[in-house]
């Protein structure tokens, strides 16, 4: 089965059962925890998708680091992850739970990519521009990407646009090679 299926699966399910639990806020507060807490600690990770760890000390290992911190839908969840051996998907279900609960709310997730951090101004300036052109509510997310060497990508949902320095060069490279290939 797809990855990208597995892992919509369990994010629907969970948030149709905090629908119905009236939960969605506490399950997302744990949810982005959980993201945080494996994106800053890559070993845990590991340790979840190892073979050699069984399925109850992975339980144990989720307990005593979220247990009382998280509701028990979230930790029913993560059981259920670890039972049907898919501790790998964790972090996708984690995201699309999040994704998840922003649509509900109408929230549109914006990424926007700089070669070198940009300034508050600038960034403030880009918020106000994204804010005329978007209906409802933002998030912004700022990424530094060296490799596009210049300029700015921003991505709104499924739309991209493209200002870099990087791109531009990709560009001149094809129209150059093209010209070649004619003499």
């Amino acid at each position: 089965m797809n990855e990208s299926k597995i892992s919509v699966r369990y994010a629907r399910a969970l948030f149709q059962l905090c629908e119905e639990k009236d939960a969605v806020e506490e399950v997302y507060r744990d949810v982005t925890l959980i993201d945080r807490v494996m994106k800053e600690n890559p070993d845990l990770g590991l340790a979840l998708e190892s073979q050699v760890i069984p399925p109850s000390r992975k339980e144990k290992i989720l307990t005593e680091i979220f247990g009382n911190r998280t509701n028990q839908a979230t930790m029913q969840l993560m059981r259920l992850i670890i039972k049907n051996n898919r501790e790998s998907y964790i972090p996708m279900i984690m995201r699309q739970f999040m994704d998840l609960v922003k649509k509900k709310k109408g929230i549109t997730e914006v990424v926007l990519t700089t070669a070198q951090p940009i300034s508050a101004d600038m960034t403030d300036e880009l918020k106000q521009l994204v804010a005329g052109k978007i209906a409802g509510t933002f998030e912004m997310k700022t990424l530094i990407n060296p490799a596009i060497i210049g300029g700015f990508i921003l991505r709104v949902d499924d739309l991209q646009l493209d200002a870099s320095v990087r791109k531009e060069l990709d560009r001149i490279k094809k129209t150059l090679i093209r010209g070649f290939a004619k003499i």
